[in-house]
């Protein structure tokens, strides 16, 4: 049988992680924005949320009272904390570490690991997808933003000398199921192999994909770019994918010449 006793004695040292955008609706502090959007079901507006870095603070204090067990901090990259002492405000794609000694120091005075998590949402960059937008400029942006945060997680990883899980999830989707889905796919595949390829210690800061269907993202997509089974596809099926992909535009193309050729000798034809 199972030793319930000494299952519990063990769960109490597994680190749970505390999802910080418990406390504010999923706002943030980067964006000044009056709702969220980009995939994301919360409004931003609940009464009596945090309104302040300090605020979050005071209240994941009074849950870390509440709540039994070994805790981890969960960050959001929209929660940079920005100040006069690290140059104010800058976009996304340019978060640095500094923008997160706060949130540091906060743990460190707790004795909690930290988490982290990139934010594919609520931006004016999202057009509405990112990683896999066919806009370069839009996921160039995204790309650096996903680049960024592995530097972020490398550094809560070292400061609080705690393993750093970085958790990547986007809303790209649609509301429809598109008649193009592996074009999308393909441009998140190469997105996350650019972000990866980021130096980071993998003792240090892991990586994973969230690989489902979102509940957040249900009101507004139908068809989502990061489904259960692309991530979970071995590297050569993704070739294949690619592969199958260039070889039916190879013969649209050449269908198109044959037609176009076909439609010139009719034309002729009608003229002798």
């Amino acid at each position: 049988g199972v030793d319930t006793e000494a299952a519990i004695e063990r769960l109490k040292s597994v680190p749970i992680s505390l999802h910080c955008w418990q406390g504010d609706d999923v706002r943030g502090f980067d964006q000044k924005v009056d709702s969220l959007s980009g995939g994301i079901q919360t409004t931003g507006n609940y009464p009596g949320r945090a309104r302040t870095p300090e605020e979050l603070m005071a209240d994941i204090d009074v849950v870390l009272k509440l709540c039994p067990g070994t805790k981890k901090l969960n960050l959001h990259a929209c929660y940079a904390i920005f100040d006069d002492e690290n140059g104010g405000w800058v976009d996304r794609d340019k978060i640095e570490p500094k923008h997160f000694k706060k949130w540091v120091d906060f743990c460190k005075e707790r004795g909690l690991g930290c988490d982290f998590n990139p934010t594919f949402f609520s931006h004016p960059k999202c057009d509405p997808l990112t990683l896999s937008s066919p806009n370069e400029e839009t996921r160039s942006f995204w790309i650096e933003h996903g680049k960024a945060c592995i530097r972020i997680s490398q550094y809560l990883a070292e400061e609080l000398e705690q393993p750093c899980i970085m958790n990547i999830w986007t809303g790209d989707g649609f509301k429809d199921i598109p008649a193009d889905r592996m074009g999308p796919r393909i441009r998140y595949k190469d997105s996350l192999d650019e972000i990866l390829s980021e130096p980071f210690d993998s003792i240090k800061t892991s990586h994973v994909l969230s690989q489902k269907y979102s509940v957040s993202a249900l009101r507004h997509i139908l068809w989502e770019v990061q489904s259960f089974r692309f991530p979970m596809l071995p590297p050569t099926a993704i070739n294949a994918f690619r592969l199958w992909i260039t070889v039916i535009i190879i013969r649209l193309k050449s269908y198109r010449i044959r037609y176009l050729r076909f439609l010139l000798s009719s034309r002729k034809s009608r003229f002798i």
